[in-house]
């Protein structure tokens, strides 16, 4: 079994960014949904509002993040001071206090993405967990702006085998950035990784803890920022793969966490790194 792929996502439901190397922390990767988008509220929004939010692009730079959309020019967001101005913003049913970015960096997302209210972006601060975290499914550290866990680790032969019954049925394949992984393994048969319990990765060990339940995320282009007709794959995945005793709800992939008290120390995963599941 080996790393095949490793993925960074900057800012939250934006474009990932494919990578030879990560850093592994008990939070996620190094920069790793640092940043995330919200309304007027304070509340995250996402391609579930917005599709077109597959196609902005944040490449870092030093101490900044290189922001590109189709149509609009650049923009470079740089480091927030420690005494930027904090909001409170809701991420699911937490919430946290986060720092707000530059003024036209905010409009600059309103803009492009044609929103009809303000929008903000907002940084995480690891001095303002989100509260109330519940540790029974991660552990003690929280994921930043992630949904829920640090890590989500798929598998490429799960991809073929969802390609493969699209086909057989006319319908268009799926790229594996539709699944926002982290972690793209390559080795086991299809699926069996929701059957592993842990990952050895260097010298951490990850606790793979439940199968990832997908959303209508997964129907929209991330090279277009369009919804796919027919709802492609939702629905087809649902048949192939579903979740344990929810038949009508697709899974792909596993969310996953550091395991116990793993030192983190030469924790840089790198793809085509072997690795070893149990």
């Amino acid at each position: 079994m080996i790393i095949a792929e490793l993925y960074v996502y900057p800012i939250k439901s934006c474009a990932g960014q494919a990578v030879e190397s990560a850093t592994l922390g008990a939070q996620g990767f190094s920069g790793d949904r640092q940043w995330m988008l919200v309304d007027a509220n304070g509340r995250f929004v996402s391609q579930r509002q917005f599709p077109k939010m597959a196609l902005i692009q944040a490449k870092p730079l030093r101490d900044a993040l290189l922001l590109s959309a189709p149509g609009v020019e650049d923009i470079v967001l740089n480091d927030i001071p420690e005494n930027a101005a904090t909001l409170e913003v809701e991420i699911w049913n937490d919430r946290c206090r986060a720092q707000v970015a530059q003024a036209e960096v905010n409009q600059w997302f309103s803009d492009f993405l044609k929103s009809s209210q303000h929008l903000r972006l907002v940084r995480y601060h690891p001095e303002e967990p989100r509260w109330p975290y519940q540790p029974e499914r991660f552990g003690e550290n929280n994921a930043k702006f992630a949904d829920a866990a640090p890590f989500l680790v798929t598998n490429r032969a799960s991809l073929t085998a969802l390609n493969a019954a699209l086909k057989s049925s006319a319908l268009p394949t799926v790229s594996m950035a539709r699944f926002r992984p982290n972690i793209v393994i390559d080795g086991p048969a299809a699926f069996s990784e929701h059957r592993l319990q842990y990952l050895d990765v260097g010298a951490a060990q990850l606790k793979m803890v439940d199968p990832c339940a997908r959303c209508a995320i997964i129907t929209i282009d991330p090279d277009t920022g369009e919804k796919t007709p027919s709802r492609v794959p939702f629905q087809q995945l649902a048949a192939l793969n579903p979740m344990p005793q929810q038949a009508k709800l697709p899974a792909f992939g596993v969310n996953a966490c550091i395991h116990g008290k793993t030192s983190l120390e030469n924790s840089l995963l790198k793809v085509g790194q072997n690795i070893a599941g149990r």
